[in-house]
């Protein structure tokens, strides 16, 4: 390929950083479709290309890249609402920058585009022998779905997360915002080529929205901004929580949108217990009116343990529109709404001279009135003792179709 042009009639620069850094971007591009070109920077802040349409909410974008002149922090950006901003200033949205991490590795990173603020830090980490070699060229598949974005390179998952569940941000619209989309580097040098774009246009439907994993252990697990997103039910698939405290309870809070868990005495849980062998079948178990619910009975400490199984999150919204109108689900139901969980778990219950295989099922309601605007997620944790590591916790929401 041969250098035709330093501009593009696909896409425009963003190099304003609000005097975020300093440094230039050239830009060279080898075809009049946008598909084949070179990023060269040679400072210290993001600058990049945005594609000229402002209207990408829902898309898939692939491209291969390479990088030399120690290529470092670079790609994908979303939602940015201004044509021009990519720091501070005016800039919205959202980022993957795939940045150094432990030594001898690299991995993406969820970001802010205004505060460059860590969103979500636990991309899966990828040696550098090949980041920066001005030769080996790697495979990159960004996926934006509502408040959800996985990112894929050489055909691996590298990270996988919703938008507002790790970390803050001053502005509100960093959800899947409609606005630009491009690449950004902030120093070195990044081929690309076979760049493409596919617009998804609206979705309906279940999606994941957050993906757990955790190589430490941890005393709770904080499910943020996930109610007041659009979604009318929550589903948490457990493939695996395990617990370091034995005859431990597994509690379960309702969150309100600052991050706070409602703890009043408003919570009511029934679990039936079906079990392997005679001790342990058909002791069910009521809680209430408790300042928590219980998701488990009796854990057991043990890295052969765990619990697996699916939880579900109703009745904590009445947000989205039906034809037209606003859910009320009554003229003078007034938006006043109580949360209830259902659940279903299997697992080792340990009791002495009372343990075995069980099955856990029941529901959880939290029995105190609030509008949807209160509501903002969930927490799953101990009475005491920690989560052990390597939990793997996937969420999704379900996306109702607004006519």
């Amino acid at each position: 390929m041969g250098l035709i042009a330093s501009t593009s009639p696909v896409w425009t620069p963003v190099t304003e950083t609000n005097s975020n850094g300093n440094g230039n971007l050239t830009t060279e591009f080898y075809d009049n479709s946008g598909s084949n070109f070179k990023l060269t920077h040679s400072g210290s802040r993001y600058q990049g290309v945005r594609l000229n349409s402002p209207y990408h909410k829902n898309f898939r974008m692939s491209y291969e890249w390479r990088g030399s002149n120690s290529l470092s922090y670079h790609g994908p950006f979303w939602g940015n609402t201004d044509a021009d901003e990519i720091w501070g200033g005016n800039a919205t949205g959202l980022k993957l920058v795939f940045k150094p991490g432990t030594s001898g590795y690299h991995r993406y990173c969820l970001r802010d585009t205004n505060a460059n603020a860590n969103r979500n830090d636990l991309g899966r980490e990828i040696a550098n022998a090949t980041i920066a070699d001005g030769s080996t060229w790697h495979s990159v598949v960004v996926e934006v779905r509502g408040q959800h974005v996985k990112i894929t390179q050489d055909g691996e998952d590298y990270l996988s997360c919703g938008f507002l569940q790790h970390g803050g941000t001053t502005y509100d619209n960093l959800m899947n915002t409609q606005g630009y989309c491009g690449l950004l580097i902030y120093t070195g040098t990044m081929e690309v080529r076979n760049f493409t774009m596919t617009d998804l246009g609206t979705t309906s439907g279940w999606e994941e929205i957050l993906t757990w994993r955790n190589t430490g252990d941890s005393s709770s697990m904080n499910f943020d901004n996930i109610f007041d997103q659009g979604y009318t039910s929550i589903k948490v698939k457990v493939n695996y929580l395990g617990m370091d405290t034995a005859q431990e309870n597994l509690r379960f809070r309702i969150r309100d949108q600052g991050g706070s868990d409602y703890s009043n005495s408003a919570y009511y849980t029934g679990i039936s217990v079906m079990g392997s062998n005679s001790n342990t079948s058909g002791e069910d178990l009521y809680y209430g009116p408790h300042s928590q619910g219980y998701l488990w009975s009796n854990t057991w400490a043990s890295a052969h343990g765990g619990i697996h199984g699916e939880i579900t999150v109703d009745n904590y919204t009445t947000s989205h529109n039906v034809m037209n109108n606003t859910m009320s689900r009554d003229g003078s139901y007034n938006d006043i709404i109580r949360p209830i969980v259902r659940y279903d778990f299997a697992g080792y219950k340990h009791l002495t001279g009372d343990e075995g295989y069980v099955r856990q099922s029941g529901f959880i309601r939290y029995n105190t009135s609030h509008s949807s605007a209160d509501y903002g997620g969930f927490r799953i944790y101990p009475g005491s003792g920690n989560i052990t590591r390597d939990p793997e916790i996937i969420v999704y929401g379900l996306r109702p179709n607004n006519y």
